[in-house]
């Protein structure tokens, strides 16, 4: 399957306002336009549903011609925790608010050493990742985001494929919150990435058995 190379799509769409969507996550908003609803958009509805306690929820998908990774769903369910208790919490920040943020994890076949010029206007691609702006499901109360986390780059890490895709999760984690909440600053994080249990993510099966890969459509 072809690779879905979100932003790409994005930029040739036409360009577009809604008072219900944001545009708080890409500097050059105007010539970005708004990304097309993959089947993240299309099922992260009927998924929180099933969790609307969940303000904070992360997912993987399989739908780009990459091999995905093996990443065992205690690793995703690990970080949103993590995202609970050491931000939500601790900054008082989407805990009170009436939107659930859902983002859908895609890999992508890029090399990072070759990006291409126009990625370079997406904030995180200096760190190897793309969050694109969100589609709003005003009914539901969900803002939902895709976001593309390079393969290349997880992989050459020097500590390992796992630990690599781990520092990018939380790269991520860091670009999204910078950017959008005032109260939470580049600083913060020092502190924050203190407080990742690498030992209890490294007990973590990987690669995971298939059972225990829990990517959305399976």
């Amino acid at each position: 399957m072809k690779s879905l190379n979100l932003w790409d799509l994005a930029l040739e769409q036409k360009k577009r306002k809604s008072e219900t969507q944001s545009f708080s996550l890409a500097r050059d908003r105007k010539s970005a336009g708004f990304p097309p609803r993959t089947n993240h958009s299309l099922t992260v509805v009927s998924n929180l549903r099933k969790t609307m306690h969940t303000k904070f929820k992360i997912e993987l998908f399989d739908e780009t011609e990459v091999e995905r990774l093996p990443i065992h769903y205690e690793t995703i369910e690990y970080f949103e925790k993590f995202v609970m208790e050491n931000i939500l919490l601790k900054f008082k920040i989407i805990l009170n608010s009436k939107w659930t943020h859902s983002f859908g994890i895609f890999f992508d076949s890029t090399d990072y050493k070759n990006i291409p010029e126009h990625l370079k206007s997406f904030d995180g691609i200096e760190k190897y990742l793309v969050i694109l702006p969100p589609n709003t499901f005003s009914k539901e109360s969900i803002k939902s985001y895709s976001v593309q986390f390079f393969v290349s780059k997880i992989k050459d890490n020097s500590k390992g494929e796992f630990i690599g895709f781990c520092e990018m999760m939380s790269d991520f984690i860091e670009t999204f919150f910078v950017l959008n909440y005032k109260k939470v600053k580049e600083t913060d994080f020092i502190n924050i990435r203190a407080n990742i249990d690498w030992e209890y993510l490294k007990s973590i099966k990987y690669p995971a058995d298939l059972k225990d890969q829990h990517f959305v459509g399976e």
